[in-house]
């Protein structure tokens, strides 16, 4: 069973002792000391290989096929899919989790293992999850919050993945970056509800049978309602949001841009006045710019 195999010199040595031990009783202080000091001199503090070692290892498994790029063939992969399927791991209990999260509490990488990671993983896709998992997920996470700590941390990786790569923060405010996290944040904003502002406000346009659109991208940015007929862009501005001196000053930059750059027309509607009688204020808005087409009698609520 044993053929070729070789013992270690450590592996000897214990041998021996167990075999002295067995014959002539338990060893001694000074025989222990001794076999300190020796142990010592081998390099194998902490009983880590030497480099000796090592290499014999790596010599011996240089001509087996590498863990790294190997696949699985097909058949392979069905006859596993089917030995698993049914199976479950056992589910990890409340206090493993706890004195796991405790045990990884406050640990970091060494630098050059995040840079190992960071360049196996450069240029390749995340996995992509499927529409059943994407509902599961955000019905799981829908109405949770981060934490103060979680976000001052977030803030502070996402600084220090940008000092280590800043090629990766121009490619994060690039055109088409842009343009793509407007279109999410549209589709992501249209799914919902919206906010109560606009919900008056889209209701008013409704009443009157003006065809609009909510949450419409126009890169890298994202309006409320956008009217076609009149290139009216509508920003329903509410108070906690847009009651600041700077969101103010960024209101009318971005509004600038959009005149500028997307050839629109923007109002902006203020909480107070939608709120106040918002069908009048839409009537007024509409008929000043369309020259008085508009009348209704109801009023949103």
């Amino acid at each position: 069973m044993f053929t070729g195999h070789k013992h270690s010199d450590d592996a000897r040595l214990k041998m021996s002792l167990a075999a002295k031990r067995q014959r002539h009783g338990p060893v001694s202080t000074e025989t222990r000391r001794k076999i300190s000091e020796s142990l010592k001199a081998r390099h194998h503090t902490g009983w880590h290989q030497t480099e000796e070692t090592k290499q014999k290892i790596r010599d011996a498994v240089k001509d087996r096929v590498p863990r790294s790029g190997y696949k699985l063939s097909e058949e392979t992969r069905r006859k596993i899919g089917d030995a698993l399927r049914g199976k479950s791991g056992t589910p990890h209990t409340e206090e493993w989790k706890e004195a796991n999260r405790l045990r990884h509490l406050g640990r970091k990488r060494p630098p050059e293992t995040g840079r190992k990671i960071s360049e196996a993983k450069r240029g390749k896709k995340s996995h992509a999850f499927t529409a059943v998992c994407r509902r599961k997920l955000s019905q799981a996470l829908k109405g949770r919050k981060h934490s103060a700590l979680h976000r001052q941390r977030n803030s502070a990786a996402q600084k220090r993945k940008f000092k280590l790569h800043p090629e990766l923060k121009w490619v994060a405010q690039s055109p088409i970056a842009k343009q793509k996290r407007a279109r999410s944040l549209a589709a992501a904003w249209a799914s919902g509800i919206g906010s109560s502002i606009e919900r008056k406000i889209a209701a008013c346009l409704d009443a009157l049978k003006v065809v609009y659109t909510r949450q419409v991208p126009f890169p890298p940015y994202v309006v409320d309602i956008f009217i076609p007929k009149y290139s009216l862009v509508v920003e329903c501005d509410g108070s906690y949001w847009h009651g600041t001196a700077k969101a103010e000053k960024y209101d009318r930059w971005r509004d600038r841009k959009l005149v500028s750059e997307c050839g629109v027309k923007v109002v902006r509607l203020r909480e107070e006045d939608i709120n106040s009688d918002a069908m009048k204020l839409v009537l007024m808005l509409l008929n000043d710019i369309s020259g008085g087409e508009f009348r209704c009698q109801s009023r949103i609520v």
